[in-house]
């Protein structure tokens, strides 16, 4: 049985894939906004850039796999997209300038009584 293989980002790439443009993760209906950001969860994240200059790297945003980020409308019109098929999936390399925010759960706050 061969080994299933994994798409590894280099440099400040993120590897994702995108979310179904009218559903959260939970099933609510979020329809994509007028400015058109895409919706998409991280599957992986290279180590960062090298620093020509110095050798040195500087890593990335902080992102896990997992995560829900919102890439900006100026990736698509830059060209800035790579599709990759992998085991039958469409998943996109962008460079990590691009995503413009993570979507968290933001906990109820709760009042002192």
């Amino acid at each position: 049985m061969a080994k299933q293989k994994e798409i590894i980002p280099f440099h400040n790439m993120v590897l994702f894939r995108r979310l179904e443009p009218d559903r959260t993760l939970a099933g609510l209906h979020l329809p994509q906004n007028a400015e058109g950001m895409v919706r998409c969860i991280v599957i992986s994240q290279g180590p960062g850039l090298i620093l020509p200059s110095t050798g040195e790297r500087v890593p990335g945003i902080q992102l896990e796999p997992g995560d829900q980020i919102l890439i900006s409308p100026k990736a698509a019109l830059d060209g800035a997209f790579c599709q990759v098929m992998h085991t039958g999936e469409e998943l996109f390399l962008v460079a990590d300038s691009y995503i413009i925010g993570k979507v968290v759960d933001s906990a109820p706050q709760l009042q002192a009584v």
